[in-house]
């Protein structure tokens, strides 16, 4: 008899397309994105159960919800934050098949300088009107005008 381990993943995350974001402005759109590799053949991996969970800087947690979440790609995950409160932000994205794998960041939101802010681009957005919705390419979807 034997027994076959489930392949062990590892996740990472990118922020506005970068490992590591300092500093974004309240209005802007920011993409999370969450990679998981196979670790034994650092491909990436297909993996099922991604959820992703947004704390705010006043504490409150946000799951995202299903329709929010994109696969783009084998072992790659994402999802669009319209970002206003000026703070410090995290997302974790996390995978449950075949093993469970975590992706953290954080990012900060300023207020913007005392100016008149340009015309924003209205994206189409979920209910609560948090996360953005993507095409399959990640693209943001813009609100019919």
């Amino acid at each position: 008899m034997s027994i076959t381990l489930p392949v062990e993943i590892a996740a990472s995350m990118k922020l506005g397309g970068q490992s590591s974001l300092n500093r974004v402005y309240a209005g802007t759109s920011l993409r999370a994105v969450a990679t998981f590799l196979d670790k034994s053949t650092g491909q990436r991996a297909e993996v099922s159960g991604v959820t992703f969970m947004v704390r705010d800087p006043s504490g409150d947690e946000i799951a995202a919800p299903a329709d929010a979440v994109m696969r783009l790609a084998a072992g790659i995950f994402a999802i669009a934050l319209a970002v206003e409160m000026p703070g410090t932000w995290s997302v974790v994205a996390r995978c449950a098949i075949p093993s469970h794998a975590v992706a953290v960041g954080s990012f900060d939101v300023s207020a913007l300088p005392a100016s008149k802010p340009p015309a924003a681009v209205q994206y189409l957005t979920t209910a609560d009107e948090r996360f953005i919705i993507m095409t399959a390419d990640g693209s943001l979807v813009v609100k019919p005008a």
